[in-house]
């Protein structure tokens, strides 16, 4: 369990402040706080425990997965992160990441390492495993809360009626959610740039074994989905790279490119973080 929660803080770190990132925070980049994910997501690091401590529990059939809480804890958290952080906390971040976790204590516990294929079907079984009730208690108690997330709700029509008449489970919400926060998208309704992500960063680092490098290249393969097609050939071709000091420059440039225009991409950064989590998951679990 603690190779899963020190993957889930190193993921954080890393995938925030790896650099360069075009068009989001890295390390040498002006951004206000870079630790703000870190901080958002230590804020309700005893959720996170608890997230873990489900996954075994749901193996030997002492919770079911309808019955496991997910809503429960992934409010908890949110919650815990506004009254630690404030309101510019990222919470959305909570619900890919608590996800991951107990998928993750699910897979070791099985008795064997831990791997990619393994943890994105684990993952989205924790997720399709939701009732409409958990869809009833995210609605409420994010509705209390007056995020983001509210706001993206109301702006839907979703109402806990619906939800009841319609048996929406939290999966089946947070793909409507989809469509209003951008953050989700990857890791709720197209998983595949971040499967793919998460590949780069253990086969990545397994070759050369630098996890900034990694890490690089896994945003970069989520940034082709999103820049113009002007720009996704250069990143593509460095994709196939060792990232030396003239990739460097290139991707500096880019950065400066996407900033000057007022373009950036932050919401590549929960999709990405949660592709290190998982990947490094993986790695301290071999």
């Amino acid at each position: 369990m603690f190779r899963v929660l020190q993957a889930l803080l190193d993921g954080v770190e890393v995938a925030t402040q790896s650099y360069i990132k075009p068009g989001t925070y890295h390390r040498y980049s002006l951004d206000r706080d870079l630790t703000i994910y870190l901080r958002t997501v230590t804020a309700a690091m005893g959720r996170y425990f608890k997230a873990a401590e489900l996954g075994p529990m749901v193996v030997k059939g002492e919770v079911g997965l309808p019955s496991l809480g997910l809503s429960n804890l992934i409010i908890q958290s949110v919650r815990d992160s506004l009254s630690k952080v404030g309101s510019n906390a990222p919470i959305h971040i909570h619900i890919p990441l608590i996800t991951l976790t107990t998928s993750s204590t699910m897979v070791l516990s099985k008795g064997r390492g831990v791997n990619l294929s393994d943890l994105w079907r684990t993952y989205l079984q924790v997720l399709s495993g939701t009732s409409w009730r958990d869809s009833v208690t995210f609605v409420k108690e994010i509705k209390r809360l007056g995020t983001e997330l509210s706001l993206a709700i109301d702006d839907l029509g979703i109402t806990t009626s619906r939800i009841e008449i319609e048996g929406l489970t939290l999966h089946e919400l947070l793909q409507y959610l989809c469509n209003k926060v951008k953050d989700l998208r990857y890791v709720i309704k197209d998983l595949e740039p971040v499967r793919s992500a998460s590949n780069v960063i253990v086969n990545e680092y397994l070759r050369i074994g630098d996890l900034n490098i990694a890490t690089v290249k896994a945003y970069i393969t989520l940034l082709i989905n999103e820049v113009p097609s002007g720009f996704r050939r250069s990143l593509s071709e460095l994709l196939r790279k060792d990232l030396g000091r003239e990739e460097a420059k290139y991707l500096i440039s880019l950065d400066k490119k996407l900033r000057s225009s007022g373009t950036r991409y932050d919401h590549l950064l929960t999709p990405l973080i949660t592709s290190t989590y998982a990947a490094l998951t993986v790695l301290y679990t071999r």
